[in-house]
């Protein structure tokens, strides 16, 4: 994930305004549960958690383009369509973690 906060720091860096924003990272494995150093499981941490925090990092460029009168777009690509049930009381799969429920929780 702290590959994911520098590389949105540097998108920002170099380019003042975004237009359009599409994300469409995956990462799909038999192995299991597999923690990032911030303890996230890496299909977890890749399919959904980087998505969100390029989302949540990068509108001050979106919102430049949108008041400079340009269109601006976000688009999320992953299982179009499909998704799962989420425990919100264990988001990071650590009680309950299955390949599976890895890959529906992070389409979710």
């Amino acid at each position: 994930m702290k590959n994911v906060h520098a590389t949105t720091k540097e998108i920002l860096s170099r380019h003042p305004k975004i237009n359009f924003l599409v994300m469409s990272p995956g990462y799909m494995t038999l192995k299991g549960r597999d923690e990032t150093e911030e303890a996230i499981d890496h299909k977890l941490a890749l399919n959904h958690y980087a998505r969100w925090t390029f989302a949540n990092g990068l509108p001050p460029a979106l919102k430049r383009a949108k008041e400079d009168g340009e269109d601006v777009k976000v688009c999320s690509v992953l299982g179009a369509g499909k998704g799962g049930e989420i425990d919100v009381e264990d988001l990071g799969l650590k009680k309950s973690f299955s390949v599976a429920k890895a890959a529906l929780a992070s389409i979710s």
